[in-house]
């Protein structure tokens, strides 16, 4: 009776035949990665719509368990699927019926969204897994700031911490450190000042805040991923985006309804959110390829 081979034995053989089954390497890698990106997106997004939620009422975003906005009853895990549960219980909760707020699977699906994104527009996976990244913290700020004019501190620290995932992925792809570095340097110093000093101004004017003091810092911030050609264009859209959001609303003859802050502060509740403003056109202007993912 022949002896069975053990597993060591049959590597070769396993070897010889993966790529008839799976594909190479890379075959399987394009396959897996939008996916594998596509689900973590959603998952992200469904943290950012939660946490922009939990802003906006003044809870934690990190301590205690989700619950209906109505009714108080702890979500499970059923309630939780990101895209499927929204879809499943036709958009309300499933012991009081009371609707749930959109903006929670829209930022599912933007999440899902910038996941993708970042596979189709970035030259490999080496550049779309940060790429995912960079989007997936701005998603997480715009929801914010769009919800309830508020840019948490601890997320533009992390969003300019993780700006280390560039030279991290340069060294991997030979490129040259040191220019590198001194571009993001060049990138934050000047997306900081280019909306530290109009902020500046406007109050020495007018003696009162015009601008969200956490606006520069994320400007900073993104500038670290931007570089200074990269804050330039990111600025231009999002004041071309502010403008035609304001056009708009004068035309309708209809106020902000993002929040009460504005209003309480002289605004009439016409303040724009410039935080999502700004993470809309770094999106934008990275996915295009003016950032310093790509060489």
């Amino acid at each position: 009776m022949g002896r069975r081979g053990t597993l060591i034995d049959q590597y070769p053989l396993i070897e010889a035949r993966a790529p008839a089954l799976f594909g190479s390497a890379d075959t399987t890698m394009a396959f897996c990665l939008p996916i594998l990106l596509a689900v973590t997106g959603a998952v992200i997004g469904s943290f950012a719509g939660a946490a922009a939620l939990r802003i906006a009422r003044g809870d934690s975003v990190v301590t205690g368990r989700s619950r209906c906005d109505s009714c108080g009853r702890v979500l499970g895990v059923g309630d939780l699927v990101p895209v499927l549960s929204f879809l499943m219980l036709a958009g309300r909760c499933r012991t009081c019926r009371a609707p749930i707020d959109p903006l929670q699977p829209f930022a599912e699906v933007a999440g899902a969204a910038i996941g993708l994104a970042a596979w189709l527009f970035m030259p490999g996976p080496l550049t779309a897994i940060p790429a995912a990244v960079l989007g997936w913290q701005l998603l997480v700020l715009g929801m914010s700031d769009w919800r309830s004019f508020h840019l948490p501190p601890v997320g533009i620290a992390i969003l300019a911490f993780s700006a280390l995932m560039i030279p991290a992925v340069a060294a991997l792809d030979g490129r040259q450190l040191l220019p590198l570095l001194l571009r993001q340097l060049a990138g934050g110093g000047l997306g900081f000042v280019l909306l530290a000093a109009p902020a500046l101004l406007f109050r020495a004017i007018r003696g009162r805040e015009g601008m969200g003091s956490a606006d520069p810092p994320l400007m900073g911030a993104i500038g670290l991923w931007a570089g200074p050609l990269g804050v330039c264009f990111i600025v231009l859209l999002a004041a071309g985006l502010g403008i035609a959001i304001a056009a708009a609303k004068l035309m309708r003859g209809k106020p902000s309804d993002h929040g009460d802050s504005a209003a309480s502060e002289g605004d009439s509740g016409n303040a724009l959110p410039l935080g999502t403003l700004l993470s809309l056109a770094t999106i934008a202007v990275s996915f295009a390829g003016f950032s310093l993912l790509t060489p």
